[in-house]
């Protein structure tokens, strides 16, 4: 007996389909949809912050934190098109910053980054 979940033909709501995910991974993957929406709205306070702040760095870091987080568990999760954007944005964030390049240039590269993640994560289920 496979230790596997196989279900042939299912597709996540990101497009793709959805490889084997396994069993012991289910209750993860349901407490990672549970938490869309207060990721939804922690990558929006993040954004306002970096954008208002006298300083943007510390919520422009908090961006790439958090994303960090998604992209480290969001594949192994089936959700591979969320992680491989969460990645992405957690990079050109971190180069960003590393680069001390300006918080309007750097919002202007980072901006459709989270946008993209953000409609992704829109799109998950809720548990």
């Amino acid at each position: 007996m496979s230790v596997f979940l196989q279900r042939p033909g299912n597709v996540d709501p990101t497009g793709a389909a959805r490889n084997t995910v396994p069993a012991a991974l289910m209750p993860a993957r349901a407490r990672f949809c549970n938490l869309i929406v207060q990721r939804i709205l922690a990558f929006e306070a993040f954004r306002v912050n970096s954008a208002t702040d006298a300083d943007p760095r510390p919520a422009s870091a908090a961006i790439a934190a958090l994303a960090h987080k998604i992209a480290g568990v969001g594949e192994t999760l089936g959700f591979s098109r969320v992680g491989q954007l969460a990645a992405t944005l957690e990079q050109c964030t971190r180069d960003g910053l590393s680069r001390h390049i300006p918080p309007r240039e750097l919002s202007r590269d980072v901006d459709p980054l989270l946008d993209a993640l953000l409609d992704e994560l829109e799109r998950l289920p809720e548990s």
